[in-house]
């Protein structure tokens, strides 16, 4: 039944890919279509973490933002950006 339902949507969403995507604009409630871009942005994320007892929690994450001058080409691809994020959590019990 779940299987049937998710290609049903599947069929569906693929099936309405050349029609406009329309944004509703909340002041005055008119749908208007939105205009067609291209964005060549290729960002990567991981995120470790380690709880060693509960209530204490080690965070690590790493990301690299990196740009293709063609869209979904995927060979030329140069980094842009990146950076770490490090979380230490401790639970203070009273």
């Amino acid at each position: 039944m779940m299987a049937a339902l998710v290609l049903a949507l599947a069929a569906a969403v693929y099936s309405g890919r050349d029609l406009p995507i329309l944004i509703r604009d909340p002041a005055t409630g008119v749908h208007a279509t939105t205009a067609a871009f291209e964005h060549n942005r290729f960002r990567v994320d991981t995120l470790f973490s380690y709880q060693p007892t509960p209530g204490t929690v080690f965070f690590a994450d790493y990301s690299s933002v990196l740009t293709e001058p063609q869209g979904l080409r995927f060979d030329r691809l140069r980094r842009t950006g990146g950076g770490f994020f490090l979380k230490v959590s401790y639970l203070f019990r009273l």
